[in-house]
């Protein structure tokens, strides 16, 4: 229920799941509120700054550059990265999504990936 009510996502869910089949006797909404679920899918401004956020690090240049030469399973590398910064409360397909359009749109205006700087270069 608090999956299709959209109160936790479904990665969430899964979560709760293994705790109880690892013998946790609490009620799922005793313990998703515990882990911090609870609160619903976040798709606001927090997701899209952690997005933007992994886009620019220069330690996820070389992921990106393999997205944009038509590689397109190394995503899910950025979907965890963001789903980390965000506390696992967002969903992963509408991260991968923003992902996938934000790559997109600079991969279109002639966008290069960030290069990590060297204590020479500065």
């Amino acid at each position: 229920m608090m999956v299709h009510d959209q109160n936790i996502t479904v990665a969430n869910a899964k979560q709760i799941m293994h705790a109880i089949v690892d013998g946790d006797t609490r009620m799922p909404g005793v313990i998703a509120e515990e882990q911090g679920f609870i609160g619903g899918v976040v798709t606001t401004d927090e997701v899209r700054h952690a997005v933007q956020a992994a886009l620019a690090d220069p330690s996820n240049a070389a992921v990106v550059e393999k997205i944009l030469g038509g590689n397109t399973r190394p995503i899910m590398s950025l979907v965890g990265r963001v789903m980390k910064a965000i506390n696992r409360r967002g969903d992963p397909v509408v991260i991968k999504k923003l992902l996938e359009d934000e790559i997109a749109s600079k991969s279109a205006g002639g966008w290069t990936a960030p290069v990590n700087k060297t204590e020479s270069d500065e």
